[in-house]
């Protein structure tokens, strides 16, 4: 096989590697959003749990996960100021996450509002430079990517 088509045939496949984890990625946040009740009773019944279980939470990582159910529950209905709220909480916390940054510029997006979405997009990009790059970090990276670009052209 000449030079050239081993290029082509390699760029083929990261084409296709990219392509299948921004599917897995966007699967997978479907899925999680589709697990959070949809009617204001329950939404009201899960908010309640989601306090009582942060009054009782004594890990940083029992509380980020509870805090992060927390935001899907109130972007699931709607409630995106209240979402932004505990989303900007976090990332006040935790400013290198570059997770929480990308849920707040989802949350901008949610909101139509595609300037701090973008700003938003580009600072979770940046943190997820600063690590050491790895498949995981890499999928990641093309995820938001793919996102800011969709941003910048709703813009």
């Amino acid at each position: 096989m000449g030079h050239k088509r081993k290029i082509i045939v390699f760029g083929i496949g990261v084409g296709l590697a990219i392509a299948a984890v921004s599917i897995y990625f966007a699967v997978s946040r479907q899925a999680e959003e589709s697990t959070i009740p949809a009617d204001a009773e329950n939404i009201t019944a899960e908010i309640s749990n989601l306090d009582d279980e942060l009054k009782k939470s004594d890990g940083a990582d029992a509380r980020m996960s509870l805090l992060s159910t927390k935001i899907e529950t109130y972007k699931s209905v709607g409630k995106y100021d209240e979402a932004l709220e505990i989303a900007q909480q976090l990332e006040r916390e935790f400013p290198n996450n570059a997770s929480y940054k990308a849920d707040i510029a989802r949350i901008y997006e949610l909101k139509g509002d595609t300037v701090n979405a973008v700003s938003y997009w580009r600072q979770a990009i940046d943190e997820l430079q600063k690590r050491p790059q790895n498949d995981e970090s890499a999928a990641e990276k093309s995820y938001y990517e793919e996102r800011l670009s969709f941003a910048e052209g709703g813009r």
